[in-house]
């Protein structure tokens, strides 16, 4: 009986090893699997982030051309009025 019960609690005891030894790993998996979503999160709000500084620029650049070419076409307008203008005096 006595070698019994040593074997059992021999296996008792590498059971309770394995069983921590997978924990430990799990935790460490689930640690770097936590580390790997925040990474991941804060890359893809990065690229967001640049993203929308980019079309931010573009949206000025386009205002601004939309601007000059409103100022261009009343001066082309103006101009194209007043040669019917001449063209009927004639």
């Amino acid at each position: 009986m006595a070698i019994k019960s040593d074997n059992v609690q021999a296996a008792i005891l590498q059971n309770a090893n394995a069983i921590t030894e997978s924990l430990q790993m799990f935790q460490t998996l689930a640690e770097k699997s936590g580390d790997d979503l925040a990474m991941q999160y804060t890359t893809t709000k990065e690229n967001y982030e640049n993203q929308i500084s980019k079309l931010k620029e573009r949206l000025v650049k386009q205002k601004k051309q939309h601007q000059e070419l409103s100022k261009l076409q009343q001066t082309l307008s103006a101009e194209v009025e007043q040669l019917e203008y001449e063209r009927t005096q004639y």
